[in-house]
């Protein structure tokens, strides 16, 4: 079942039991009142409302482990988050490192007389202005002059529309987690009062 799907039914199971467990206290505190007005029947009121204590205190105890298993999931959740943040950002450096190999190249191609594409000579002149100067000035001593092909040709190419990558959030939400808690098919019993 998706992490997602299992935080949101133990949210959903926890509000269920919190409520019943509400009415039942509603339910005690006006038997008690009851047994204060009516003194007669006071012990058969004040024995509901200490029956209505003890399914208080049950649908509690439901409700704090719904709670819980939830509180465990959310911090799941956010751990797979975290986990694809960082793997984005490993791209992202292994790109930045990639394009950075690519522009130094430039520059030492430039440096031993070489001619690049333009769009090349471009990239390194943003990339460092005083490196693309160096390179060129390197390179107008060289006397053999090689014509290359763009580093970034491949990108060029293979620069078709690609599948969008789903953001970490929605990657968290997406993931298979067994479900580990309180059963979540369970519902709390109504409480009828006389």
């Amino acid at each position: 079942m998706q992490l997602g799907n299992i935080k949101d039914a133990y949210y959903s199971q926890f509000m269920k039991y919190g409520e019943a467990a509400r009415k039942t206290a509603e339910a005690k505190e006006e038997l008690e009142k009851k047994a204060r007005l009516y003194p007669g029947q006071k012990n058969e009121y004040l024995e509901q409302a200490a029956t209505l204590e003890l399914r208080y205190n049950e649908l509690s105890e439901q409700s704090d482990k719904h709670l819980e298993a939830h509180s465990k999931l959310v911090e799941t959740e956010v751990a797979f988050e975290n986990m694809k943040v960082a793997e984005q950002q490993g791209d992202s450096l292994r790109e930045s490192a990639k394009e950075e190999r690519k522009i130094l190249e430039v520059a030492r191609r430039i440096s031993r007389g070489d001619i690049v594409p333009p769009e090349d000579e471009m990239k390194l002149m943003q990339y460092d202005f005083k490196l693309y100067m160096a390179s060129k000035q390197a390179g107008a001593m060289a006397k053999e002059h090689e014509k290359d092909e763009s580093l970034w040709e491949d990108e060029k190419e293979s620069s078709a529309p690609g599948e969008e990558e789903m953001s970490p959030s929605e990657y968290a939400s997406s993931v298979d987690v067994p479900v580990e808690g309180p059963p979540l098919d369970a519902e709390p019993v109504d409480i009828e009062i006389e």
